[in-house]
């Protein structure tokens, strides 16, 4: 049984994913309490299952001893330069079997490739923790959905702004992205971390399916009772002009329009994986159905 630990707790993945680390798919797969690192404990109650640890970053040494002996470590963080600075020092002194990093979301090594300098600092912090000697695993997902949340009612990313009732439509609009519901996510994530010893890939990608712009333009209206308005259309080609330009003077704030642009650059760009690794952590569907947007 493997021994886990959660950075990152309020992520927007954590509650999934300690959800199927507790659940009964891995039943007997890990070992209990499940620790979830927090800078504060604060109206969080541990369980049997979960204990809850407050730790110092600022004191890396100290959580380098409450995580030794770990045998998997799983990373929500948000990214921080200096915040993965400092858990990269943290890992490489625990040594855990297996490290999976917060790299959620579209493939990030090959989007690095063609808008070099947008997300390199995600996959520095794979390839540094890799060079210690340590098993990093890169979860690659496309984008996040999840009903009564993302591609359902959080959609700016794909350009749509839903008070003005209206989007930006970037390349085609026919054009898929690869998206990974919650619960999905959860679930690989944690069949990965029960065989910290596998023999898995640096880079896992995974989709619980493909679903158009267009599609969920028209999933929005329709749940909505509302009509959007096209704003504007730009090429896919302009879009990258666009992202280039912006990118001389990065602003975080700028995020959601680089998933758009991202998305609209079509298959095998980042967004819209050509083959992925479904039957590699979920052989057969035999552990889970994945869900359907």
């Amino acid at each position: 049984m493997s021994s886990v630990a959660i950075v990152g707790i309020n992520s927007v993945i954590a509650p999934k994913l300690i959800e199927a680390l507790e659940g009964s798919v891995f039943a007997g797969k890990f070992q209990f309490p499940i620790k979830a690192i927090t800078r504060s404990t604060e109206g969080k109650s541990s369980t049997d299952k979960l204990k809850y640890v407050a730790v110092n970053y600022d004191d890396p040494a100290s959580v380098v001893k409450e995580l030794q002996g770990t045998d998997v470590i799983i990373s929500l963080l948000t990214v921080n330069p200096d915040v993965l600075k400092t858990l990269e020092s943290i890992v490489k002194e625990v040594k855990p079997k297996l490290y999976i990093p917060s790299q959620f979301g579209v493939d990030v090594k090959y989007v690095s490739s063609y808008i070099p300098g947008l997300l390199n600092v995600k996959d520095d912090h794979s390839e540094n923790v890799r060079a210690a000697g340590i098993k990093v695993v890169d979860i690659y997902n496309g984008f996040f959905a999840s009903p009564k949340s993302w591609l359902y009612e959080i959609v700016p990313h794909l350009g749509i702004d839903v008070e003005k009732k209206e989007y930006v439509a970037r390349g085609d609009l026919n054009t898929q992205i690869s998206y990974t519901n919650l619960t999905d996510l959860g679930l690989a994530i944690a069949s990965i971390a029960s065989n910290p010893s596998g023999n898995w890939p640096q880079q896992v990608k995974i989709q619980s399916g493909k679903v158009t712009v267009k599609d969920v333009i028209e999933r929005y209206e329709k749940d909505h009772g509302v009509k959007l308005t096209q704003k504007e259309a730009v090429s896919k080609e302009d879009t990258l002009k666009q992202v280039y330009e912006k990118l001389k003077n990065f602003n975080p704030a700028d995020y959601v329009f680089y998933l758009h642009a991202i998305a609209a650059q079509g298959e095998g760009k980042g967004a819209n994986f050509t083959e992925n690794d479904d039957e590699l952590v979920n052989p057969g569907e035999k552990l889970w159905k994945w869900s359907k947007y």
